[in-house]
């Protein structure tokens, strides 16, 4: 986990964009900012993480496609000391990643120190209070996304999730039918809270699309 940066310090130089790719700092959102919380799909987003450590040779893709598009299995061991297929393998090399990461980051840098299953109820009411303080939250895949964005922010070269090039990157890692009920039921205060963000971004979508209109 990268060290603490603190409120004080990104909004020094009043930067035009700040991202933050660790933990919500304090598990508080920052005041002075636009702040903006970009989701996918809980399980979607496991296996892009899975693809990501295959990437830094941290596991191998254990499956790769013959030329005429049918898979083919390869040795482990390569490169990686696990399969970026396997998700026991994966839970045990990056527990908070695998188990209810989103909860995790919204309770800020306590919450990716927890131990892996000690995640409670009381913590996924805890990181919905912390959701829904930011100003605008999005689904990566949602194709209102870009526009919103675009009209709320100005940002306009957002890419979706839904990319051919990231589908077919994720494909070489995608869970068995097993491993991902498995990672379901692990990760399912995830789940509830990805609905609830839904239920969120639905509401401020429409409000920021309905504006646009207008104008």
């Amino acid at each position: 986990m990268r060290s603490r940066v603190s409120c004080a310090a990104r909004l020094e130089g009043a930067p035009a964009f700040h991202a933050i790719e660790s933990a919500l700092p304090g598990g508080v959102v920052c005041p002075g900012f636009f702040s903006i919380a970009l989701l996918r799909p809980p399980l979607e987003r496991l296996v892009s993480h899975s693809v990501e450590l295959a990437k830094w040779g941290m596991v191998v893709q254990d499956y790769k496609l013959h030329p005429n598009g049918t898979l083919k299995s390869t040795a482990l061991g390569v490169v990686g000391t696990g399969s970026c297929r396997n998700y026991s393998h994966l839970r045990a090399l990056a527990p908070p990643v695998y188990d209810n990461y989103y909860v995790r980051m919204l309770l800020g840098e306590q919450g990716i120190a927890a131990p892996v299953d000690s995640l409670t109820r009381a913590h996924l009411a805890k990181a919905k209070r912390a959701l829904s303080t930011f100003d605008l939250i999005l689904d990566s895949n949602e194709p209102r996304t870009p526009p919103a964005l675009q009209y709320a922010t100005g940002i306009a070269n957002f890419t979706s999730c839904r990319k051919p090039k990231w589908l077919s990157r994720m494909h070489s890692c995608t869970m068995s039918a097993v491993d991902s009920a498995r990672a379901a039921r692990d990760n399912k205060l995830d789940l509830e809270l990805y609905a609830f963000a839904l239920e969120l971004s639905e509401r401020q979508v429409t409000k920021i699309l309905n504006r646009a209109a207008h104008v």
